[in-house]
């Protein structure tokens, strides 16, 4: 997860924009009365007020940028909100699908074509929308505007529910992603 949110730091505001929502998330599910684990929620509700003063300067044009280390550290921070109460996993899980699954493919992409999973390049969905034309608002307010549907998903559905849901979400990530791929292929291959 660390490394997937590092990943997702390759345009502006995006990285901030999920870790925001996700400890937003993180907060509320707290809060529920089958949780309920206060101490969590105001270390949950601090690192959202953290991460929402850095957006204000990197939302884009970004002016600041999280860097690795500002991006594992927020990584950090989730996946130990989520492992101090076991029932809060899933709900990360889902609430962060987006940098996940976008890891999965790549590191994917990468073993299958022969090159080291830790080659850097350019296979990332935000990559490959920029390639399509999107500009970086566009990008960062689309696949913000995802994760928060997902997190609403994440605080409706009941924990049997919730498997069903990072399913459907983790395969709509990778067929958007595919279908995204193959768009970029056309528009290279009109250019030649």
């Amino acid at each position: 997860v660390m490394n997937a949110l590092n990943w997702l730091d390759g345009s502006d505001g995006l990285c901030g924009g999920v870790s925001f929502i996700a400890l937003i998330t993180v907060f509320f599910l707290s809060l529920k009365p089958e949780v309920y684990q206060p101490a969590l929620a105001i270390i949950a509700a601090c690192g959202a007020g953290a991460v929402f003063g850095f957006l204000l300067f990197n939302l884009p044009p970004a002016r600041i940028f999280a860097g690795t280390s500002g991006s594992m550290f927020l990584g950090f921070l989730l996946v130990f909100l989520s492992t101090v109460a076991g029932t809060k996993i899933a709900t990360a899980l889902l609430v962060l699908v987006l940098p996940v699954a976008d890891a999965f493919l790549v590191i994917a992409e990468r073993f299958l074509s022969g090159v080291s999973i830790f080659e850097k390049d350019r296979r990332h969905l935000h990559h490959k929308l920029a390639s399509l034309g999107w500009s970086r608002g566009r990008i960062t307010l689309a696949l913000i505007l995802f994760t928060a549907i997902v997190s609403y998903l994440a605080l409706q559905t009941k924990t049997g529910e919730k498997l069903f849901v990072l399913v459907l979400s983790f395969l709509t990530v990778i067929v958007f992603s595919l279908f995204v791929a193959r768009r970029v292929q056309k528009n290279e291959t009109f250019l030649m």
